[in-house]
């Protein structure tokens, strides 16, 4: 669908505020403008882009004020002083799909719109989604690899902070947090035009921290490889703990069939990798004496079955807290009762940090 739009009143790339001219490049709607708005010029409806965003920042760009608005007079091609006017009516009919802080503009001189089949990426699509895969697996893994997705030189750029300073608050987490999960739904992509931008709802999860919100990364090729170059987060209420923790159950439960299998089949250096290090099984504390344990029951007299029923999955402080019915057989040995596991995310999957049982 075409419409018609005006832009800035001088040609080219906006640079320094006051030039009336129009960014180009990959943006996103901040927020809609609410103070009373001269309708001639903005038709009574605006919304605010993130102009300069990171990438623009690296490049000494600067000024502020660049919206997307209405006209309440003739659209003319090159009649504002910077900001993208489009026929009213057409913007009020986009209100309902207008994300605020997620939604991208992408102006340009030209934009090319490839037909290609459905949920099918380019090469550089695939490569850029598969780092923004890394980057979430490395700094849930506390690893710090994590920094090494970053140009350092072009990110303090655009940040407008030393890297060492962004290295050193995360290093920080990563000691003060046991754990981190995060949670993304769906990672999308943008071009630019010598970037890419990747964004994304983010669920942020550890023992003493959680928030939610709108990520954004700048990615630009740079050494021959493609760098996170700047970010953008804006928290937001998004209510993602609901998807997240049908998601984790679904997780949870696989680890669950995983570890029952290392149970019944007596195998103890499997059925010890489900465990914390520093982890309780009742009055017992510590793997070691989890393992010592066992050790000694299934030499006497192995597992022949163990059945769990009633599975119920919710959030704690801790990680996730897995209550069940269990049933045990072993030979001439038979007992019913509720077990209760506390489980914290570990790497992509869980561990065990406390396990009790009581007869029922």
């Amino acid at each position: 669908m075409k419409k018609q739009c005006s832009t800035g009143n001088r040609d080219g790339d906006k640079f320094s505020e006051g030039d009336m001219r129009t960014p180009e490049g990959v943006y996103f709607i901040t927020h809609r403008i609410r103070e009373r708005l001269n309708y001639t010029l903005y038709g009574g409806i605006a919304y605010g882009l993130n102009y300069p965003n990171p990438v623009d920042r690296i490049f000494g760009k600067y000024g502020h004020g660049i919206w997307l608005h209405g006209r309440g007079k003739r659209l003319l091609p090159r009649d504002t002083k910077g900001c993208v006017a489009v026929h009213t009516q057409f913007l009020y009919s986009l209100q309902h799909i207008i994300k605020q802080g997620f939604s991208p503009i992408l102006i340009a001189r030209e934009i090319s719109i490839l037909k290609r089949a459905p949920k099918k990426l380019s090469q550089e699509e695939a490569l850029i989604l598969q780092r923004v895969k890394r980057w979430k697996t490395l700094w849930e893994r506390k690893d710090p690899e994590f920094f090494s997705l970053y140009n350092p030189l072009l990110f303090s750029r655009s940040s407008g902070k030393r890297f060492s300073s962004f290295v050193a608050k995360k290093l920080g987490y990563f000691k003060r947090y046991k754990w981190i999960d995060i949670f993304i739904p769906k990672i999308y992509l943008v071009k630019g035009p010598y970037y890419w931008v990747s964004f994304f709802y983010q669920y942020f999860r550890s023992p003493l921290f959680e928030s939610e919100g709108v990520k954004r990364l700048y990615w630009m090729k740079v050494g021959g490889g493609w760098k996170i170059v700047g970010s953008e987060w804006r928290e937001k209420a998004l209510h993602l703990h609901r998807r997240y923790l049908a998601e984790s159950k679904k997780r949870i439960t696989m680890f669950l069939d995983r570890w029952l299998r290392a149970w019944k089949g007596a195998d103890i250096r499997e059925y010890a990798l489900f465990y914390d290090k520093n982890a309780s099984q009742n009055n017992r504390r510590g793997l070691n004496a989890i393992v010592a344990h066992k050790k000694k029951i299934w030499s006497q007299s192995p597992p022949l079955s163990i059945q769990i029923s009633q599975v119920h999955i919710k959030m704690v402080r801790s990680g996730f807290e897995v209550s069940f019915l269990q049933d045990y057989w072993a030979k001439d040995y038979h007992d019913r009762g509720k077990k209760i596991l506390v489980i914290e995310p570990h790497e992509g999957s869980y561990l065990i940090e406390r396990e009790s049982w009581s007869k029922k």
